[in-house]
Formats: C-alpha cells, structure tokens, sequence
C-alpha cells in the first residue's frame, strides 16, 4: 500500500494544495508553523474519518471558509483509490471511495492503512492508560473490521450501565446490561491481548539494530479482568464482584475501559526507570514494530507518517532511522535534513500554505 498524491483545498492554512508520492521515503522540509503538520492531518482524516490530533471539523476548516475537501489517490492490494473527505460548516463530514458514499466510518477502514508518530507520543510511557489504549485501538480498527464495532456497542452499553449507577436506586436493573457488557467487553480484551502480544515480539525483532541502548523489551496488557480461561466469563464474575464499588463510585470499574499497557525495559516500567533518551528510542522501535504486524496482519506495509521526528535525533540516530525505512512508504516533516543523510525519494518544501517538490 502507498499513498499516490494528496489534494486539499481550505484545509488549514492551504487554500490548494497538491503532491504527489514516491512509493519510498518523501521529506516534507519547512520552517515551523507553515503547515507541515497539516498535510499529516490531511492523510489521516482519509484513513481514519477523522484528525488524529482530535480536532473538530470546524476548527479545520481555513479561515473565512466555510468547507473543506481532501482527496487521497492510493494503491492498496494492487488497487488503486480514491478516497474523498469533504465537510461543511453545520453540516456532517462525507466520505466518498470511489465515488461510493460511505455510510459507517467502519467502512472506511483499511482502505488507507496508516501508522503516525507525533512529537507527544515521546510521553506515551508517562502519560494516562487513556493515552495506551488509544494507541492500540487506532491500530485495531484498521487491522480488524469488526473491532470498531464491538468498541460502539461496549461503550453504548457501558452509558447505559453508568446511566443506572448515577440516576436510579434500582440497582438490580444493571445486571440487565452485565451480560452485554461482558460479550463486547471480553472480545475488545481478547484483541487487545494478541495485538500486544505481537508488539511485544515484533519489538524485539526491531529495536536491536535501530536503537542498541534500549536493553530486552517487553509489553504487557494489564487487563481489570482475569486474562486467563473464558474472558467472557471472567468478565461477567468481575462485573458481579465489584457491584459494590460500582454503585459506591456510580460507575463501572472494570473492563476494557479501565485497562492498561505497561513497557518494561530489562524488566523493570520503563516510565520509571528509563532515561529520556531510551523512552524516545522505545516509542520510534514502537512505531516500526506496528508497521511488522500490520504488514503480518493484512500481507502489506500500511504508510508510515513521522512528524517532527528528525528533530528529536541527532544526525547517528537520524541515519539509522532512515536507512531502517527502506522497505516502507514514509513520509516525514521536519525543518531541515542533512543532504548526505537523503539518499532517495522526494523532497518537498512547504512555505506559507504552499507545497511544491525540490
């Protein structure tokens, strides 16, 4: 899979703007603030439905605009895309792939495969579970089709659950939704549970050749319900156990809403115990690892999209991650790249809203 050419028009700070793609590596160069992140934006609204940086639509549209359009030209599985995005202010956002409406965002998925690094995911290790499980379910969604949906009716139901803890007295009517609850609920852990398992392994593979200070990794998911035997089960157990505390608290205080992932570096958490240094190397070890299980999952390389990431390295660990990209479709913002280090592709100057090829 790689991503042919991208359009955007009131996008941003882009009135228009166009480029196209090598299948390789693509350097987009600028000063700060001219919009290279942008373009990142753009890509992922057309793989995910929406910006990976949560962002409302109308904070996306260019100002004094009233609407926005983002075209992606892809070839995927010897295929080639299009994928449409267009939103009007007080309107929905729709989503067209070739020419075809698409009516469930579900649909979307894994048309255009990506995997993204942002300068804040250097604080993944730190940051809340919130943050953990969000990087793990991006990646599900676009791996599993029907994972997106089993992560709708869980939270459906878990609102529905909460909705009893917090405004009624009948507390025998939340069993109602316990079974609900347990079915969606252990299918969310069961895939969260294999696909960090293969990040586990994949990292291990990845790491010891792009960043030799990180020492053995592993990853774990720390799970509020047994791991072990028929999760549904489990789930259902878990549910009854902690009623107590549920009504105490007025909401639900297990299931997948409530879990985690922890790093260990040469067994000890790495939020802890690991240097500045060894986390930044960890997280880009991360990255190339998901693109392995996506390629492991679907039979293809999603495209890997680094933001800001050169800045972050010097000019050793800026050779090794470039030359540990060979087989992937990347496209990496950044202020400026040492020529010796751009052995091939496309390099691209972004410039006050405008894009063009150097």
């Amino acid at each position: 899979m790689f991503l042919k050419g991208l359009e955007i028009n009131n996008f941003r700070n882009f009135e228009h703007a166009q480029a196209s793609f090598s299948d390789g590596l693509n350097i987009i160069l600028g000063k700060n603030a001219q919009g290279k992140t942008n373009l990142l934006e753009a890509i992922t609204i057309c793989a995910l439905g929406k910006s990976y940086k949560n962002a409302k639509n109308d904070d996306m549209v260019m100002f004094q605009r009233n609407d926005f359009f983002i075209r992606c030209s892809v070839h995927n599985s010897s295929v080639d895309k299009v994928i449409e995005v267009y939103y009007k202010k007080g309107d929905k956002k729709y989503i067209r792939v070739n020419g075809t409406s698409v009516q469930k965002i579900s649909d979307l998925f894994g048309n255009l495969n990506v995997v993204v690094f942002i300068p804040d995911d250097l604080k993944l290790l730190k940051q809340g579970p919130s943050d953990r499980r969000r990087f793990v379910d991006m990646d599900l969604v676009q791996i599993k089709p029907d994972y997106y949906h089993n992560m709708l009716q869980y939270f459906r139901v878990l609102k529905q659950r909460n909705n009893i803890l917090k405004n009624q007295k009948q507390y025998d009517m939340v069993k109602i939704w316990d079974e609900q609850l347990a079915w969606y609920g252990s299918r969310i852990v069961k895939e969260r549970m294999a696909f960090v398992d293969k990040l586990s392994k994949a990292i291990k593979r990845v790491h010891p050749d792009f960043m030799p200070e990180v020492g053995k990794v592993q990853i774990n998911y720390l799970s509020t319900v047994k791991k072990t035997g028929d999760l549904e089960r489990n789930y259902r157990e878990k549910l009854r156990e902690s009623i107590h505390n549920d009504i105490k608290f007025k909401t639900t205080t297990c299931g997948p809403h409530r879990d985690d992932i922890v790093f260990l570096i040469d067994g000890v958490d790495a939020r802890y115990f690991a240097s500045q240094g060894q986390q930044r190397s960890l997280i880009l070890s991360l990255k190339l690892a998901e693109m392995e299980i996506f390629r492991e999952s679907i039979g293809e390389y999603p495209i890997l999209l680094l933001d800001d990431v050169l800045s972050e390295l010097d000019s050793e660990r800026q050779r090794s991650l470039l030359s540990s990209l060979s087989n992937y479709q990347a496209i990496i913002t950044g202020t400026h790249i040492q020529d010796d280090l751009f052995i091939c592709g496309k390099r691209y100057l972004v410039d006050s809203g405008q894009i063009k090829e150097f």
